[in-house]
């Protein structure tokens, strides 16, 4: 398989042609690069005045489809008053060109804040989330400028994603006891939880205070923009937040309740759907950085595996203990 490579660095004169496809006669005064990787790259183009600095995203001609995604689920955030977002600007056959989000990446803001004034931030997410949660889509899948090969189920499109996360983590070196005790769980009787979820909806799923844009106030912060939308897909809304929850700052339960008290009520089987969901995300999680070649974090994945998988199942009202550890099952 040929692995998609990213364009290789952005001149002066090429960003100065891309900002006057918007901003006839504007000056390219500086060009910085402030994120890509392996299929794209992203630059802050800095103009003369009048014209404001502008956020240029470059792609391969492999992954141009990822602009046209951009673009997409921008415009659906959009149309139902969704917010803060960057702006479109220009859409072309490599680039995508987009407003600049005032600010810095929320997760390096919150140190700096009160207990308080973090649990504030994480009911604002949670408001966020389920006005994302709030766009419906047609179907089950994975969205491109639309949703592409379609479910007729979430539990059809949640055994697909399985499969492909449990052979990606056996081809990338993961523990077979670890791999039979995650079969065993997200393939067996309770992915009938799969089936309470029967209206899909526009998921982010990548929504965590790393791809949030915010500014520093008196009180607290200001959120100025959403970010990243190229892993969105139409879903059960539980494994957005079910994500969230995984990649956030939430090791602390009081930060989970403020998130979920923002969110609002879930159903009657939520905790059961995000205690499946969050053990998917952390497979899923393990086996992209083994992928990607990133080793350092894979024993503190390992072991949160471990601690989902024995507490599973999720205990309920008349539980007197832990059920039987899915790792020692026969």
């Amino acid at each position: 398989m040929t692995v998609p490579t990213a364009p290789t660095g952005l001149d002066p004169a090429t960003a100065e042609s891309m900002v006057r496809t918007v901003h006839p006669g504007a000056v390219v005064t500086g060009v910085h690069r402030i994120a890509g990787g392996q299929v794209n790259e992203v630059y802050e183009i800095s103009c003369a005045p009048p014209v404001p600095a502008v956020v240029a995203k470059r792609y391969s001609e492999q992954t141009q489809w990822k602009a046209a995604k951009e673009d997409h689920v921008l415009g659906l955030l959009a149309a139902a008053g969704v917010g803060p977002l960057p702006l479109i600007l220009h859409r072309g056959p490599d680039f995508l060109l987009q407003s600049r989000v005032e600010g810095t990446m929320l997760s390096a803001l919150l140190p700096g804040l009160e207990p308080a004034q973090v649990r504030d931030v994480y009911r604002e997410l949670g408001r966020l989330l389920a006005r994302i949660h709030g766009i419906p889509q047609p179907s089950f899948g994975y969205l491109v400028t639309r949703v592409v090969s379609p479910h007729d189920s979430n539990r059809a499109m949640m055994r697909q994603m399985t499969g492909r996360v449990l052979a990606s983590f056996t081809a990338n070196g993961g523990s077979p006891a670890l791999h039979t005790a995650l079969e065993r769980v997200l393939t067996g009787d309770q992915t009938a939880l799969y089936d309470n979820c029967s209206a899909p909806v526009l998921c982010h799923n990548d929504f965590h205070d790393g791809n949030v844009m915010a500014v520093r106030t008196t009180t607290g912060v200001r959120m100025t923009g959403l970010l990243d939308f190229e892993n969105a897909l139409a879903g059960d809304p539980l494994l957005d937040l079910a994500k969230t929850d995984l990649y956030s700052r939430i090791d602390d339960p009081e930060l989970l309740a403020a998130l979920l008290d923002g969110y609002g009520p879930l159903p009657p089987d939520g905790a059961d759907r995000l205690a499946l969901y969050k053990l998917y995300h952390a497979a899923e999680l393990w086996s992209w950085m083994a992928g990607a070649g990133v080793t350092e974090p894979l024993p503190q994945i390992s072991r949160l595996l471990d601690e989902l998988l024995s507490a599973w199942p999720p205990p309920t009202p008349d539980s007197t203990g832990p059920g039987p550890d899915p790792r020692s099952a026969g």
